[in-house]
């Protein structure tokens, strides 16, 4: 019989069995849920942006570049994989690189100039993007583009330039990025969170190079009627999609208002965490064997998910409807959260420290 350090595994596969099958049952629906991608006004916009860029790109047209800004989780790079899928690059028969209309380059963290170059080289699919000076590696990239005819270059994750400490800018690597906008004649996008807003201003000559400087995400509002009825329709398609999968045989009522508002409220009107939110809520739901998602399974969602957002004050699930800013809490409320558990921190310490000499 097998045993491992006198366990019988034998037993404990027969004890796991009935469990373990349930849930991989589960992990399957869920896995579906994760896996849907429905697409909201929010993404069209943002699509719309690129594809306008995209469009008006190329030939002898001045390089622009297009900034776009929104927070973790508002959707921005759901709508860059979306597109990128509609302009894939073009490959030889040997599988190479033939075309590539649209470049995606995600900017590594604390990129030095030489790091951002790599990851554009690789981007572009040349052997050995850490290889060669400054300047030799500039030459390659200028010689890609123009033979991959590429049209529009996305640099993502670039507030990894601005220093989430001090909002220091890496300037060497952000005058790197202005020099190739000069130098080469396609359109340019360059996506981040707020912080990304650091580099242009410390760079006037990017700024001119932008098209609309204006352009940003913004979050869902609940207090505005056809922004709350776009928000609506985004989770009744939600809501009908899960059913589509399986995982529950009913519709949820996501879209009813009071549910939605509450939705909203959790999620701060961004996309990204609406969709998270909903996955956590999904997930309790299928343990439980319910046939569909209820406001108590976004009870516990939201409690699980608030150790991770401690901006988060209180639970717009439970109870009454709460205003955004009970929700949410704002600059000074949260300083003075974090005050108190450092406080509490240190006073757990102090006990734990005298109790350690008795």
């Amino acid at each position: 019989m097998e045993r491992t350090t006198g366990i019988d595994l034998e037993a404990l596969k027969r004890h796991r069995s009935k469990g373990d099958a349930a849930i991989r049952r589960s992990a399957a629906l869920h896995r579906a849920i994760k896996g849907l991608i429905v697409l909201n006004d929010r993404c069209d916009a943002i699509m719309n942006e690129l594809e306008f860029l995209l469009a008006s790109s190329g030939g002898t047209a001045e390089s622009t570049c297009l900034p776009l800004i929104a927070p973790t989780r508002a959707g921005k790079t759901t709508a860059i994989k979306l597109f990128l899928a509609l302009h894939p690059p073009h490959l030889d028969e040997k599988g190479r690189f033939k075309e590539v209309p649209v470049l995606y380059v995600p900017t590594p963290a604390r990129a030095s100039v030489n790091d951002i170059a790599a990851a554009v080289l690789w981007a572009l699919g040349d052997p050995d993007p850490t290889q060669g000076t400054e300047k030799q590696r500039l030459r390659r990239i200028h010689h890609y583009i123009e033979k991959l005819n590429v049209r529009m270059i996305i640099f993502d994750e670039l507030h990894h330039l601005v220093s989430r400490k001090n909002d220091e800018v890496n300037h060497d690597s952000a005058e790197w990025i202005k020099q190739l906008i000069n130098d080469v004649s396609c359109g340019f996008v360059v996506a981040g969170t707020e912080r990304l807003a650091r580099i242009f201003l410390v760079n006037d000559q990017l700024t001119g190079r932008i098209g609309d400087y204006e352009f940003r995400v913004d979050p869902y509002n609940v207090y505005d009627p056809e922004d709350f009825k776009e928000y609506r329709g985004y989770l009744a398609s939600f809501d009908h999609e899960i059913v589509a999968t399986g995982a529950f045989s009913k519709i949820g009522g996501l879209a009813v208002v009071e549910f939605a508002s509450r939705i909203l409220l959790a999620s701060q009107g961004w996309p990204g965490f609406t969709a998270k939110l909903i996955h956590a809520a999904a997930r309790i739901g299928l343990e439980e064997g319910a046939s569909k998602m209820e406001i108590k399974h976004f009870a516990r969602a939201f409690d699980s998910l608030m150790l991770f957002m401690k901006r988060a004050g209180k639970n717009p699930f439970r109870g009454g409807l709460l205003a955004a800013k009970e929700v949410w809490l704002d600059d000074e409320t949260f300083a003075a959260l974090l005050e108190r558990l450092e406080e509490e921190r240190r006073r757990k310490f102090k006990r734990y420290d005298r109790a350690s000499w008795k």
